[in-house]
């Protein structure tokens, strides 16, 4: 399972509370300060992760994500950040989940 190695990368303290942030501020601001609001969790790899974004490899992953979430099956998305693993959704009710006890639930979910 990826997770196990997301586990493992040095990124893994900041990357899901910054993800978690970041979607909650989009909705009322523009991109620029979602990063700065968030920022404090990727302080490290913040350049590095502008510099994705902004760039080819950036867009190409957002256009990936994007026919991914177009064709899941499992729920429809109603929100972000959604979980999917191993073609496993939570049902929507259970979707807004503690970060803090997401190691857990992966583990849990992984055996389903």
């Amino acid at each position: 399972m990826r997770y196990r190695h997301f586990q493992g990368n040095s990124y893994s303290s900041g990357a899901l509370p910054f993800i978690v942030c970041f979607e909650r501020v989009i909705h009322h601001n523009t991109v620029e300060q979602a990063m700065h609001a968030c920022s404090a969790f990727i302080r490290s790899q913040y350049r590095q992760i502008r510099l994705c974004y902004d760039g080819e490899r950036g867009i190409q992953l957002q256009r990936i994500a994007a026919h991914k979430t177009m064709s899941t099956k499992p729920h429809p998305i109603l929100e972000v950040p959604y979980l999917l693993i191993n073609d496993y959704t939570p049902s929507v009710d259970n979707n807004n989940l503690n970060v803090m006890i997401l190691p857990q639930l992966l583990n849990k979910w992984s055996k389903l």
